[in-house]
């Protein structure tokens, strides 16, 4: 799609001028963040993304990795969090496998960081 190549086209001009992450270290460095969405409910969005059992709304799950150095985001890849063809955040991270390091940071259930 010309969207798609026209956006990757621009991140890589962007993290062009992006420092190392750490001294001496040129990889690109990722964190990855998971969310999940919930949608309009609508017959289209409830047979792509099932919604939990006990709710009526479509649910989208969603990841997303920045560059560490930048916060800059690549291109996000979702699927259906709930349903017969639902998706993990680690099957999601497949899409973003490009040979590089990964940190992966989850908060603690029920609270925040720090």
């Amino acid at each position: 799609m010309v969207a798609e190549k026209v956006a990757d086209r621009v991140l890589d001009h962007l993290l062009r001028g992006r420092r190392g992450a750490l001294p001496g270290w040129c990889r690109r460095v990722f964190i990855l963040n998971g969310s999940s969405l919930e949608m309009p409910h609508t017959e289209e969005l409830a047979k792509a993304f099932p919604p939990h059992p006990k709710s009526h709304w479509p649910v989208l799950l969603m990841l997303v990795a920045h560059e560490l150095t930048t916060d800059l985001a690549e291109r996000p890849c979702w699927g259906p969090m709930y349903g017969s063809e639902a998706v993990s955040e680690q099957a999601l991270t497949e899409h973003f496998w490009i040979g590089f390091p990964i940190i992966r940071w989850q908060r603690p259930s029920g609270g925040r960081p720090g």
